[in-house]
């Protein structure tokens, strides 16, 4: 009977970042456009191909208002829940190192709808919403959802994307 060459086993042997101890400080990081970042060449992508995601979630109150009859929610709902979720590029991050400050979107639906004249609807809020908040991201807005819910049980969503592609916002709320 002939011998049979047995598969080649991957090695096991520990990599060059297993002598690192837990949790230990990792090396500083710079996102350059068209450079690989950090110590990781084959770890971490270049930052022409990197995407941040940021996700916030909360609540917010409509204020009194003179027109209530086409308002998100049940009749007299006052307090909504939204969800908001950005794309972005780490070539443009404010200086705090930041894609947003996720606390200027409650400030957003807190300002926006303390005092208003007319209670829009659901999808009215969130495409307003949508517009404002890439605005206030800027340049490096890559794409935007926002969910609005009035209910506790129905939301309606409203996204863009800087590609004009078609397709959910990656890890779609």
């Amino acid at each position: 009977m002939p011998a049979v060459a047995s598969p080649q086993v991957p090695s096991l042997a520990p990599t060059q970042y297993m002598d690192r101890p837990p949790f230990a400080t990792l090396p500083e990081v710079r996102y350059t456009p068209g450079t690989v970042v950090g110590d990781l060449p084959n770890d971490v992508p270049d930052a022409t191909s990197l995407r941040l995601t940021m996700k916030r979630k909360g609540k917010f109150t409509v204020g009194t208002c003179e027109d209530d009859s086409t308002q998100c929610g049940f009749a007299g709902t006052r307090t909504l829940s939204y969800g908001v979720l950005i794309e972005g590029s780490p070539e443009y991050l404010t200086p705090e190192g930041f894609l947003i400050d996720n606390f200027a979107i409650q400030r957003y639906f807190d300002t926006t709808y303390a005092q208003v004249k007319k209670f829009l609807s659901c999808e009215r809020i969130a495409m307003k919403a949508v517009a404002d908040i890439r605005r206030m991201v800027g340049k490096g807005c890559k794409a935007v959802e926002v969910t609005v819910d009035g209910t506790g049980v129905a939301g309606l969503s409203a996204s863009w994307r800087a590609d004009g592609l078609d397709t959910p916002v990656a890890g779609a709320l």
